[in-house]
């Protein structure tokens, strides 16, 4: 059945009411901005479409908020989802795609804050790191400590609020 309806429907753009979706990493050194694609029904079911940005430490708020918008634009819905097998090519091409070999180093002085965009608004939710290995792994969203700016905010001011976001994962 969901078989024959990806091929009714396809890969597409989100309505107007669904939500975009990206996340923002923050390193030491630089910053990965990522788009995720939805991959089923839950409020869970994303994941990364491999496109990525990079950016440096020190790009400016406007560099930042205008490549997030071209993230979340980018933000695709039934899409399908891989066997097993690719699931784990997948994963190492996620890792690659941002210029690591194992998921320590994905992890390692991390700060990520996932980005959704609805209703006229962009939602910014901090998560917290509980690092590679463990049964809590991977990041949290701190869906506590969220908040959102207007759509219509310039892309300076989104790049002021993202930042804001990343300091908000360490507290």
């Amino acid at each position: 059945m969901l078989k024959a309806l990806f091929k009714l429907f396809g890969e597409r753009k989100p309505k107007a009411s669904e939500p975009k979706h990206a996340s923002i990493t923050s390193y030491p050194d630089r910053i990965y901005i990522d788009t995720y694609d939805k991959v089923g029904k839950e409020t869970w079911d994303w994941r990364s479409a491999l496109i990525v940005t990079k950016l440096p430490i020190d790009a400016t708020n406007e560099e930042i908020g205008k490549t997030v918008r071209v993230h979340l634009e980018l933000t695709r819905y039934n899409v399908k989802i891989e066997k097993p097998k690719a699931a784990a090519d997948r994963w190492y091409k996620y890792l690659t795609a941002h210029g690591f070999e194992a998921a320590v180093q994905l992890y390692d002085d991390a700060l990520r804050v996932n980005i959704y965009e609805t209703g006229g608004n962009i939602m910014l939710v901090p998560t917290y790191n509980d690092g590679s290995t463990g049964r809590s792994r991977g990041f949290h969203a701190k869906e506590w400590d969220a908040f959102k700016c207007k759509l219509t905010d310039s892309d300076e001011k989104l790049g002021a609020m993202v930042r804001k976001a990343l300091k908000r994962c360490s507290d």
